[in-house]
């Protein structure tokens, strides 16, 4: 077994926040022989490990790297754990607190803590958990050379400086981002052929072009550039190019997607005197909300042309935040008063009874 004593040094030393000359003052080397080290160009002398060990305060299994294997084991775990769609989101940084008190190395943890921290909208300490996941992502993004890790780091750091209102420095942050043309998605559809080409194309590119593209529009909407009519007319363009990917209604995401914009527009309908196109778009979102909740559990094929070759497991995707959508629907209607209108017209109401049978 090949021995990587000079990767574990060079993590631990990062860790400890020392330089390699000041590492190497304490341990009686030259900063050259641990620079060597470092490169995996050579090993320390073995009696030098124990002291080694000791400075770091770690064992000398973890030093030379046998005990890195059950180590890793045990935070995929923790990960895996954390992500339990059935589990809130403050239960997830639960989760990942514990797991940092064991690991507080890993920075696998430490980057899920700091992007599930970002998530506990209306946590009484929000404010604070989101302070703290911008201290986690420019650690993260100091020390860190774990170049997977790092890649999520450099986006999600903007949302984490947006929600703490750090608006100048996330977009400085976004502006070294790839371009919608410099994509992984987009370089390797130049690189492979084949079979290999299909199969990435359906997992990877067109499920998120169409979930940018619905994105961008709410985001569109979300400004005062358009009206409220022009509105609705982006929201069904986003609905079109959804309808395209996914035209056998077959997907979770794609539905949800759907429901959403189609409740999107029965908002702006109702807020702005347009009750028959609200209640057209209601009609459309209990479809989709039923549609949705319809879907087989387990795994299963898709017939969706774009997307027939991937595998969906929905025992993780079939429910949001645990409720059914048509629940979830059907409690906006009830609760929302830009309804008020519409509660005693018939159409209103057998959408609420579809949505409860």
């Amino acid at each position: 077994m090949e021995l990587k004593i000079g990767e574990t040094i060079r993590h631990l030393r990062r860790e400890k926040d020392v330089t390699q000359e000041e590492f190497a003052a304490v341990i009686g080397v030259s900063a050259q022989a641990v620079s060597k080290w470092e490169r995996l160009e050579g090993y320390p002398d073995i009696t030098l490990l124990p002291g080694i060990a000791r400075y770091f305060d770690v064992s000398l299994d973890t030093l030379c790297g046998m005990d890195t294997a059950k180590e890793q084991e045990e935070i995929e775990t923790i990960l895996i754990k954390a992500r339990d769609s059935n589990l809130l989101c403050s239960e997830k940084v639960t989760v990942l607190r514990q797991g940092m008190e064991k690991y507080p190395h890993s920075h696998a943890i430490m980057a899920e803590l700091a992007y599930f921290l970002m998530g506990c909208a209306g946590h009484e300490k929000y404010t604070e958990y989101v302070a703290e996941s911008v201290r986690l992502h420019e650690y993260l993004l100091e020390h860190c050379t774990d170049g997977e890790i790092r890649k999520n780091l450099q986006a999600n750091i903007c949302e984490a400086y947006r929600r703490n209102g750090q608006i100048e420095k996330a977009k400085e942050m976004a502006k070294n981002l790839p371009n919608q043309y410099k994509t992984m998605e987009v370089t390797m559809a130049d690189l492979l052929s084949g079979e290999e080409l299909a199969d990435f194309l359906q997992n990877e590119a067109f499920q998120r072009m169409a979930w940018c593209f619905w994105y961008w529009i709410r985001r569109l909407c979300s400004t005062d550039a358009y009206s409220a009519a022009e509105k609705i007319a982006l929201h069904q363009k986003a609905v079109a190019v959804y309808e395209i990917i996914y035209e056998h209604q077959d997907h979770n995401y794609g539905l949800l997607r759907e429901l959403t914009s189609y409740q999107d527009m029965a908002e702006l309908a109702a807020d702005n005197g347009m009750p028959e196109q609200a209640l057209a778009c209601l009609e459309k979102a209990a479809e989709y909300a039923l549609l949705h909740d319809a879907l087989p559990l387990g795994e299963y094929l898709p017939e969706s042309l774009l997307i027939n070759r991937i595998t969906i497991n929905r025992e993780w995707s079939e429910r949001v935040g645990g409720t059914p959508c048509r629940k979830l629907l059907a409690g906006d209607l009830r609760s929302e008063s830009r309804y008020d209108g519409l509660r005693e017209d018939s159409r209103f109401q057998a959408v609420l009874a579809s949505l409860e049978t």
